[in-house]
């Protein structure tokens, strides 16, 4: 089922307790005690721009979601990213903006949908 802006707790949740001790969130934030605060600032910045900016589907029991955006028209992040990203990630907003930055100058020149995350209820 397609989820709404409504779900953005839950979508948030699940991609925190799925992700917080993945080999990628530990490089990300190698805090063990910051790490879940700074993944749900991070995700609820993802899982928003997939709701605005492409799909997210979740599970009827929600118990897992997939967040994508659509790379195949044009997008640009809305101008306060930085900001926020900065504001509620703190000393590893800038990692965070790298691994952005990574991601997107290795995705497919074309159209495509780009996975964010894809969580379910470990």
């Amino acid at each position: 089922m397609a989820a709404s802006p409504d779900d953005l707790p839950d979508l948030v949740g699940l991609a925190v307790a799925y992700e917080w001790d993945s080999p990628a969130a530990a490089w990300l934030v190698p805090d063990v005690h910051s790490r879940p605060g700074v993944l749900m600032a991070w995700y609820a910045i993802q899982a928003e721009q997939a709701l605005r900016h492409g799909y997210v589907d979740m599970t009827r029991d929600r118990r897992a979601a997939a967040f994508w955006l659509d790379r195949s028209r044009p997008h640009r992040l809305p101008g306060n990213h930085l900001r926020r990203v900065t504001a509620t990630c703190g000393r590893y907003a800038m990692v965070l903006l790298d691994y952005e930055q990574l991601l997107v100058r290795h995705q497919p020149a074309t159209g495509h949908l780009r996975l964010v995350t894809l969580a379910g209820d470990p």
